[in-house]
């Protein structure tokens, strides 16, 4: 939950624990929050100047990561001698999965052994299981994860969200069991969201229109935190499908990943093939 600071629309700030849905509605429209307005940031390219207002106080600017690869004096080079040169600047949308299905979560206690069985619809139930069993210091046979049918998933899935600790959290505190389930707004502001670069793509051709290099500068949106799919994405997954089914000789790539003030971004279908195979089938 948010500490201090709410960091995104839709960023859990509280959680109530009742009798009935209609009881814990009523207890959350009880809650009084005070909120002190604090400048933002949520366009990309704004949020990667070094004056925007930063998200995280230790660092000295929004840009979360850094990654380069290639030669950027030889493709220099070989753009400076090129015959053709095709350049485009490129705006892969943030999208939503969005599920029919949205999140639910049942976590029970056993009574007698004191063992938590969590019922999921997460589709990396061993990345949840091992997360929970850090956060809370269990021996794996302390946790059991249970994983039926899930509905849509599409990557949104995959991430470990707040109301998955949260649960299990309230169900092991209070030793009974805890249902939660997302509405539909909650699914769309404040599971993971998907893609959000913006590419300065460059394409280089001789004479006879054969790929000579390549180019491009990448903004990565990672949203309010730096979850590992954020990072992994644009650094890990990205560049090793950039090129598609093309020969290139040479390439440079520069990406930074920028924190806004937007939901933290995760994986959703094809989570960095979408991303780096756009700019070049744009450019070709």
């Amino acid at each position: 939950m948010a500490q201090d600071k709410v960091r995104f629309v839709g960023q859990p700030v509280a959680i109530v624990v009742a009798e009935s849905k209609a009881e814990a509605l009523e207890a959350g429209e009880c809650l009084e929050i005070e909120y002190e307005e604090i400048p933002a940031v949520t366009n990309l390219q704004q949020a990667a100047v070094p004056n925007a207002p930063r998200l995280c106080d230790e660092l000295p600017d929004n840009i979360g990561a850094v990654q380069t690869e290639g030669d950027a004096e030889e493709v220099e080079r070989v753009f400076a001698q090129a015959e053709y040169v095709t350049r485009m600047e490129l705006v892969n949308n943030r999208v939503v999965g969005s599920p029919l299905e949205p999140r639910g979560l049942l976590c029970e206690v056993n009574e007698k052994t004191g063992k938590l069985i969590l019922h999921s619809m997460h589709q990396s139930p061993t990345r949840l299981h091992a997360v929970l069993s850090t956060v809370f210091q269990l021996e794996p046979e302390q946790l059991q994860i249970i994983v039926r049918d899930i509905g849509g998933g599409f990557g949104t899935k995959v991430a470990v969200h707040p109301e998955d600790i949260l649960i299990v959290y309230a169900a092991n505190k209070l030793k009974r069991a805890v249902k939660w389930t997302a509405t539909r707004t909650e699914e769309f502001q404040a599971s993971v969201h998907g893609r959000d670069h913006w590419n300065n793509a460059e394409l280089a051709f001789d004479s006879a229109g054969k790929i000579l290099a390549l180019r491009v500068h990448t903004l990565a949106n990672s949203g309010a935190y730096l979850t590992n799919p954020a990072l992994l994405i644009p650094l890990g997954l990205m560049y090793r499908v950039i090129n598609s089914v093309y020969h290139i000789p040479l390439m440079y790539l520069d990406t930074k990943c920028v924190l806004t003030n937007t939901a933290p971004i995760g994986a959703y279908r094809g989570a960095g093939r979408p991303e780096g195979i756009y700019p070049m089938e744009r450019l070709m």
